[in-house]
């Protein structure tokens, strides 16, 4: 019987500074081997290019470079044009095709797709074969340069410093021109609502951005956003500072030219297929309400099966989540006084079950205070995403905490959704006792939690003596 799940038991053109974090400049990092050929700059081109960016296939940013020079970014970057392009490339693979151009506003995004990366350019006025041409050759050079690492990309940027290398000199070959050189280009005069979706700490999370790029201001703007509260419940919005009131945030006013991007975090209650709605409302300057539809997004939230095929120790847990899966998140859940922190011990491990999925090791110090760990250990059978979990028990913060680790957002959120699902389920079953098992969104005891010290490496410094630890 397979394991399915847990069974049983960028910033665009007109940037504003403040909004980004985690800049990094970078420059120029060139293979050895590597040399960059460009093709003789035409004298009469009909375009300038005004930022670069590059992203991996899953639509995570690796790179953006604007004429204002180049910089590494988080995958938390709030850019209309990131959205604008991710939603792109999520249509053209939905399509079983690839999509290479749209029109933003006055700008032209061109895109070229490899196997591992894309590189998106946004530029004014008309490209011309010759451009793509050089798109194509850097996509190469970059997935050829970093074969070995860019197929499996775990999502650190530091290992693929080097790509500003391959794009900085297609930015300069229009450095030294402007606008006013290539001339009038047709504006879209239109409001649009734009979107992505991707996975981010273990939320589904809808990144959306009102553009106006019309000549009037927008009054009085506000996203709503439809989807089926039996499989995902809106956590919160980004910014925080956004009014939100049911499922519909407030924007305010948005001026001519200008774009607001917000973003809409859900958490997945189970894994299944579903789809997510939207609508922005504005009223013009004659007090006439106006409704943009934004297009539906599908939410794929996948529980991983398992097909575990390596034995799993200690020493491999740890290299594992200290060096290898970069990714992870973690749900906490306070119990009632009336269960011992053994008994719900015993109920997070029967919700978390264990086919397919290797128990590596429990720790318990009895204490008081009661403190445990239970450490598994599972590959994915379809894409073999290595996936470390941990089972917490803390009694002095009365706190069942359910850990995921791996190198993909996908299969994190999948397994935190089926696993609330198991618990409620187990404790209808198993527990008839007073109070009840509740989430926890305190994000500053979350905070206390990932810092605090593991007993999986208390034991291996020799802090807890043996006989505490089973």
């Amino acid at each position: 019987m397979e394991f399915a799940g847990l069974q049983n038991g960028a910033n665009a053109i007109g940037r504003e500074p403040a909004k980004i974090s985690h800049e990094i400049i970078i420059s120029p990092q060139i293979h050895p081997d590597q040399s960059i050929s460009m093709a003789p700059i035409s004298e009469s081109l009909r375009y300038i290019i005004e930022e670069i960016f590059v992203i991996y296939n899953d639509g995570r940013l690796i790179l953006d470079c604007a004429r204002q020079g180049c910089t590494i970014e988080d995958a938390d970057l709030m850019s209309g044009m990131l959205i604008a392009i991710q939603g792109f490339l999520q249509d053209g693979l939905k399509r079983g095709g690839r999509l290479d151009s749209i029109r933003y506003g006055d700008n032209l995004v061109l895109i070229s797709n490899g196997e591992y990366v894309n590189v998106a350019v946004v530029l004014y006025g008309q490209p011309d074969d010759e451009l793509k041409e050089l798109l194509e050759d850097a996509i190469r050079k970059i997935e050829g340069t970093y074969a070995g690492i860019i197929e499996n990309w775990n999502g650190d940027l530091s290992v693929l410093a080097g790509i500003y290398g391959f794009i900085a000199p297609i930015l300069e070959r229009t450095a030294h021109l402007n606008r006013n050189d290539i001339g009038g280009t047709p504006i879209t005069k239109e409001v649009s609502l734009l979107s992505a979706i991707d996975f981010y700490r273990g939320y589904v999370r809808l990144k959306v951005a009102a553009v106006n790029s019309t000549d009037e201001l927008l009054a009085d703007t506000s996203i709503e956003v439809e989807y089926n509260p039996n499989m995902l419940r809106l956590e919160r919005i980004d910014p925080g500072l956004m009014k939100l009131r049911g499922d519909r945030a407030s924007l305010g006013n948005i001026k001519p030219g200008e774009r607001t991007t917000i973003a809409f975090f859900f958490d997945p209650q189970i894994c299944q297929e579903t789809f997510i709605d939207g609508s922005l409302t504005y009223f013009d300057h004659k007090g006439i309400r106006h409704r943009v539809d934004m297009k539906r997004r599908q939410a794929d939230v996948v529980c991983p099966i398992f097909f575990t095929k390596e034995n799993a120790n200690t020493a491999m847990l740890r290299r594992l989540i200290h060096e290898k899966l970069n990714l992870s998140d973690l749900r906490t859940f306070r119990y009632p006084k009336a269960i011992s922190p053994m008994e719900i011990l015993v109920l997070g491990k029967l919700a978390i079950g264990s086919n397919n999925i290797q128990m590596v090791r429990e720790y318990v110090v009895k204490g008081p205070p009661y403190e445990a760990e239970v450490w598994y250990y599972g590959e994915t059978k379809v894409k073999g995403f290595q996936i470390v979990i941990r089972l917490s028990v803390v009694e002095e913060r009365q706190i069942l905490e359910f850990f995921v680790a791996s190198t993909a957002m996908e299969p994190i959120t999948g397994l935190i959704a089926d696993f609330r699902r198991e618990l409620d389920r187990v404790l209808k079953e198993k527990y008839t006792g007073e109070g009840h098992i509740e989430f926890d969104r305190d994000e500053k005891l979350k905070s206390a939690l990932e810092r605090r010290p593991l007993l999986i490496d208390r034991v291996g410094e020799g802090e807890i003596e043996a006989g505490e630890v089973t």
